[in-house]
């Protein structure tokens, strides 16, 4: 009989999933703002916007999912405790949701005329100040779509999550996201039909690329817990191939089938 974790509810898979997609959604808009792509500059304004936004409500699922009697012991942990991933996780995405919104602020133009009057005695000062805050957020965005799988990773009381492919993986599914994001804005606003057929082409290449690497990890990752491979321990890989045996072919095999496999890849490719 295969028993599932019960410990971590829904609410932190949508922590985990909304906290991704902001992070790559300012990636991709950050990398877009740093290369001057000045076509686009609506698009990376709302996209910052919509940064900050999706990230504070993931952390509310995650705070609602955590506050309760028995677990805001471990909430406050995770917050002093510099030997956890949960604590850099906590504090950097607390950080990034400042710089996301810091980032938002300097792209709107009442509060950044505001800001260009109070710096206007420097010259250039609010560009550099510009840049150093996304250059700060393109950073943090980067840390946390790879900590949440180091997170699971180190949950040593689930094997199947017991492997340096789960990381890799949430990092190019969140930067994947996160660009499909940045091209829904960019057609919402109409943005999309101003740009150069070679720049769409190379936003659809690598699309494209990012997909299929996330396709290769995915499958890597299940053939490998499959395979109970770099397990020290003989049950634990039991368990993880169990695991994974019961994601493939099991109760949850039509939902990662159907939803995972065919529409958040097969679909995008």
């Amino acid at each position: 009989m295969v028993v599932f974790q019960d410990t971590w509810l829904w609410q932190a898979a949508i922590y985990l999933f909304l906290g991704g997609l902001s992070a790559g959604t300012f990636f991709i808009a950050g990398l877009i703002c740093i290369c001057g792509k000045r076509r686009l500059s609506k698009v990376y304004r709302i996209s910052f916007r919509i940064a900050p936004a999706l990230l504070a409500i993931g952390l509310a699922f995650l705070l609602i999912e955590l506050v309760k009697p028995t677990r805001t012991l471990i909430f406050w942990q995770s917050f002093s405790n510099t030997s956890s991933w949960m604590m850099w996780g906590a504090w950097v995405a607390l950080g990034c949701v400042i710089v996301f919104s810091i980032c938002a602020v300097f792209e709107t133009p009442g509060p950044s005329g505001w800001l260009r009057d109070l710096v206007g005695r420097v010259p250039y000062l609010r560009e550099i100040l510009r840049r150093v805050f996304v250059g700060v957020g393109l950073l943090g965005a980067l840390f946390v779509t790879v900590y949440t799988g180091m997170l699971l990773k180190q949950a040593t009381g689930v094997p199947f999550w017991s492997s340096p492919l789960l990381p890799a993986l949430f990092c190019v599914s969140a930067i994947d996201a996160g660009l499909g994001m940045v091209v829904i804005v960019s057609v919402a606003t109409g943005r999309m039909d101003q740009v150069e057929m070679g720049y769409r082409r190379q936003i659809s290449v690598v699309g494209l690329i990012l997909t299929v690497v996330q396709t290769a990890i995915m499958f890597a990752y299940l053939y490998a817990m499959s395979r109970g491979l770099g397990f020290e321990y003989a049950a634990q890989a039991q368990a993880a191939a169990v695991s994974a045996e019961a994601l493939i072919s099991g109760g949850p095999a039509a939902l990662f089938w159907t939803l995972v496999s065919g529409l958040g890849l097969g679909v995008p490719i």
